[in-house]
């Protein structure tokens, strides 16, 4: 069990996340969540998965935390100036720097220019980029 872990209700289809080894203590390369279980089984999946989904528990899901390494592989673009990183999101462009004055991530888009949609985790930006754009933000891992 990962003790940092989320919880079910912190989650939604869609959602970037990772699960955390028992053995190893280390974290999987990012999923998306496929499908949630009232028994706290969730699962998970990858782009160009041929195959079965992973089942996972709960107890081992966790955030994956936003950084420039993350976003980049994510798709986000380095701005050659300023330390902002952008992403193409279905035409709304979606912009993010990190505020080390507050420690935590700002982010906004073309429409609701840096609406300080504040977060520190992949799944957080997702829901407050919904929540703003009524649109979801699409995610795909290219790695890093």
């Amino acid at each position: 069990m990962y003790n940092n872990h989320l919880q079910l209700q912190d989650l939604q289809i869609g959602d970037w996340v990772q699960e955390i080894n028992d053995i190893t203590g280390k974290p999987s390369m990012p999923m998306y969540v496929s499908a949630i279980f009232e028994s706290g089984h969730v699962y998970l999946n990858f782009d160009k998965n041929e195959g079965d989904v992973w089942e996972a528990d709960i107890e081992d899901i966790a955030p994956i935390e936003i950084s420039e390494k993350v976003l980049v592989g994510f798709g986000f673009r380095k701005e050659i100036i300023g330390t902002s990183l952008t992403h193409p999101n279905d035409g709304n462009e979606l912009g993010i720097a990190f505020n080390e004055e507050r420690n935590y991530w700002n982010a906004g888009t073309n429409n609701q220019p840096y609406a300080f949609i504040n977060c520190n985790y992949i799944h957080e930006l997702q829901h407050r980029v919904f929540n703003i754009t009524h649109k979801p933000l699409n995610l795909d891992w290219k790695g890093v």
